[in-house]
């Protein structure tokens, strides 16, 4: 029986690489350039044309890899990722996650309610105390699930996602074992169009910081600093490291390697002469199968490929971030010796007070039963009815009467009707229409709104702000092509903007959701698309 295979991603700047694995050895490894379009996806959201696109052109090169509903790991940019370290005095493992929670909002601009995240603790002895180093990752909520909704739409399981940092140091640990020593603390430098320096101790990441390598710059500065990513880069990893070794004395950085992907030993020789630290230039291509294949991210997803077939030292998963149980501790007092004397007193205090607190009960409970006794006199035969249940069915009963005086009689749904079937694309067909106006105001003012047609929401049922008009449309798509599913959706929602008759109804018409699914053993694209007017 064949090994198990793995796919990592790792999601680029201009690309999405793609690294297929079989245990720990590379079998299949290519990429998806982003277009024009795609590279808006973030800025216009996960259901925008860019978007669509680039799931269309994912689905196309993951069909002919034959790589469909396959389970991946993600790897994602170090742009998007906040890295934070800071220390805790030391406690036990069940006791971390809340003191994190805590200290984390001192470090960063954000609500943790809004971050997707995880941590790793390190023990260490600083002088005669014992305390904690905190790595803490995390990732904007709304960020993650604009990655995780492109993937996942093409039918991709997402079990793991990891920061690049983590990947690309699992990947150079487990092929070029020498490379990254355990017991000295190590900087990692990458220049591609954005520079990365990744401090690593242990084969844990405890520094990451990226930096642009061009800037425009005013007239004042010299116009080499402008031309020379170099030197730039020279300037933000000195800037680094001397950060770094301000902060923990303990880890001090006197290696480095050097990933390039272009002049490689000409940049090694320019930052040996520039930095404190020695320089060793690395050929990426070496741990991959193709050495034809030379962009950096290759390794970030190779790296997030292994995950599951390598020991890792730390596990980093911004998806699946899982709260941790709380043990109890038993906790043993001393037995102390019985005090007589104090337990004489104290009997002589509480024998009376017990005893009158246990006639005055008494006395109140038959007060309480003259009263009740009374009371149900003066009731006669009303005294088993609930007067609340009597007041609420009333009204309830004078709400619902109201309401079916005014319903209405008639329906504009027909000219709805008379317009789709011309607007939709061969290959699209509707599954089902559901039409809801605003009658809030139905059981309050004298007279109905003439233009609100279809299902009413009831007045209790309605949330406090409701279009007067809500038109959805739920359908499918279907192409032999799959690729062309997504292009069919959106020639149906350019379709229904561009009709003056049908787009007149509405301020705004827009695609809620894309997906692709299997009907009959056909595979078709099932669409949400959402037609609103407003007040």
């Amino acid at each position: 029986m064949a090994d198990k295979k793995n796919l990592g991603i790792y999601w680029g700047s201009n690309s999405l690489y793609f690294v297929e694995t079989q245990q720990t050895t590379p079998t299949n490894q290519f990429q998806v350039p982003f277009g024009e379009a795609a590279r808006e996806t973030f800025k216009d959201g996960p259901t925008s044309i860019g978007s669509m696109e680039l799931k269309s052109d994912i689905q196309r090169i993951l069909h002919k890899q034959n790589l469909l509903d396959s389970t991946v790991n993600l790897s994602l940019p170090s742009k998007d990722i906040i890295f934070r370290s800071f220390i805790i005095p030391w406690m036990e493992d069940h006791e971390i996650k809340n003191v994190v929670e805590f200290e984390a909002g001192k470090y960063i601009p954000f609500s943790l309610e809004k971050l997707s995240f995880s941590f790793h603790p390190i023990s260490f002895q600083s002088k005669d105390t014992r305390q904690l180093r905190i790595i803490f990752v995390a990732i904007k909520t709304d960020v993650l699930s604009h990655y995780l909704k492109v993937l996942e739409d093409i039918s991709l399981d997402i079990n793991l996602v990891e920061p690049a940092s983590v990947s690309l140091i699992r990947a150079l640990n487990f092929k070029l074992q020498d490379v990254i020593p355990k017991n000295q603390t190590f900087a990692i430098i990458e220049k591609e169009k954005v520079g990365r320096i990744t401090i690593v101790d242990n084969y844990i990441p405890q520094f990451v910081r990226e930096f642009h390598l061009s800037s425009t710059g005013t007239h004042n500065q010299a116009e080499g600093t402008l031309q020379d990513p170099l030197r730039r880069l020279t300037g933000e990893i000195r800037i680094s490291l001397d950060y770094f070794n301000r902060q923990y004395d303990q880890l001090q950085v006197k290696q480095a390697i050097l990933l390039c992907e272009s002049n490689l030993a000409e940049s090694a020789e320019i930052l040996q002469k520039n930095l404190p630290i020695s320089i060793m230039p690395i050929e990426k291509q070496l741990t991959l199968k193709d050495p034809s294949t030379k962009e950096l991210g290759y390794l970030n997803a190779y790296g997030t490929s292994i995950v599951s077939a390598i020991d890792s030292p730390v596990y980093f998963d911004l998806a699946k971030h899982k709260t941790q149980k709380k043990i109890p501790t038993k906790t043993h007092l001393p037995r102390k010796p019985i005090d007589y004397k104090s337990l004489v007193k104290t009997a002589f205090i509480c024998i009376p007070l017990t005893v009158g607190a246990i006639v005055g009960s008494v006395l109140a409970k038959q007060n309480a039963d003259k009263t009740t006794h009374e009371l149900k006199q003066r009731l006669g035969l009303f005294q088993d009815a609930d007067i609340s249940m009597i007041e609420q069915k009333e009204k309830i009963l004078s709400d619902k009467l109201t309401y079916f005086r005014k319903i209405r009689m008639e329906s504009n749904i027909a000219s709805f009707l008379v317009l789709i079937p011309n607007l939709l694309p061969t290959g699209t067909w509707i599954q089902n229409l559901d039409i809801t106006y605003d009658d809030t105001a139905s059981f309050d003012l004298p007279s109905d709104n003439p233009e609100s047609s279809g299902r009413k929401l009831l007045r209790s049922d309605a949330p406090k702000e409701v279009p007067v008009l809500l038109f959805t449309i739920k359908g499918y798509a279907y192409s032999e092509d799959k690729n062309q599913q997504f292009i069919l959706v959106n020639q149906l929602l350019r379709n229904l903007k561009d009709d003056k008759n049908f787009s007149g109804f509405f301020n705004s018409i827009d695609l809620e959701t894309t997906k692709a699914e299997q009907l009959n053993e056909f595979p078709i694209t099932r669409y949400t698309i959402v037609c609103k007017k407003e007040r």
